[in-house]
């Protein structure tokens, strides 16, 4: 997991789509435009660090609710908006979503969800490219009882300590990855979203599914180097990758994880030959 950067000039994109709008729906919307760019510097200020969770509630009402959450509707100004925002990201970043690392990021998550906040369902730092999946298992749940439930990837400092945990396990002669959370070692104001948000996403089981394939692909590519290189040498060539991947795609990356304990697991090298 990586941070992504925000668009900015915010409003530029908004105007750019309420301006687009039929004469009925841009009416209120230029209206309310004063009031919209308040709640956008309001958002802005609990960003850094993130206190979103302190925001006040969304205070506009009626047809005007329907019509903000409007700004998200298909159209070729949110297209570009959404195209700026890929765009943004560093190239290895793109082909993930980052609130999973798992799947291809096809989607946009509000981060404060446009039901509860609607004038900011076309805002550009409240959008956060992600998975589908991701983005169905979050929904709505942003917050409970004062606490954040997810990573906010534009705002939240990721630690840089190794609190993701893998351990390789045979059942029947099958490895098997399992993954855990030492929530101990999260520093103390990222331990409750980051805890959270695993959860929230089941981001543990997901990884232990996914890694019955990766396992087989780190098999097969050190298979050959058998009687070619040593046990340690191959280690070492394992803790090197993750190294790599960790540098590229976050500290506590799945995949560099999973390698590590398949560094470590004497049953696993033994199968492939070391």
């Amino acid at each position: 997991m990586k941070n992504l950067v925000p668009v900015t000039r915010t409003i530029h994109y908004w105007d750019n789509i309420v301006n687009n709008k039929n004469l009925v729906n841009r009416t209120p919307l230029v209206a309310a435009r004063p009031n919209v760019r308040i709640r956008f510097n309001d958002y802005t200020t609990r960003c850094q660090p993130c206190t979103l969770e302190t925001i006040p509630a969304s205070p506009f009402a009626g047809t005007l609710i329907g019509q903000l959450k409007a700004c998200y509707a298909d159209s070729v100004e949110l297209d570009i908006l959404k195209m700026r925002i890929n765009e943004r990201q560093a190239a290895f970043l793109r082909g993930e979503c980052q609130y999973c690392n798992i799947s291809e990021p096809n989607s946009f998550d509000h981060y404060l969800p446009k039901g509860e906040f609607p004038e900011f369902s076309a805002f550009s730092h409240n959008l956060i490219p992600c998975c589908s999946k991701c983005n169905s298992a979050k929904g709505s749940d942003w917050i409970l009882a004062g606490d954040r439930q997810c990573i906010n990837f534009y705002y939240d400092i990721l630690p840089t300590v190794s609190y993701l945990e893998c351990t390789i396990n045979y059942v029947q002669n099958v490895p098997v990855a399992e993954f855990s959370l030492n929530s101990a070692v999260i520093p103390t104001g990222m331990r409750t979203v980051i805890t959270n948000h695993f959860r929230l996403l089941g981001l543990c089981d997901r990884y232990r599914e996914r890694s019955n394939s990766e396992i087989i692909d780190v098999q097969s590519a050190i298979a050959p180097h058998a009687g070619v290189l040593t046990r340690l040498q191959i280690q070492s060539s394992l803790l090197a990758e993750a190294a790599q991947m960790k540098l590229n795609k976050g500290h506590n990356y799945w995949r560099a994880q999973l390698r590590i304990a398949l560094s470590t697991s004497l049953p696993f090298l033994s199968t492939a030959g070391f």
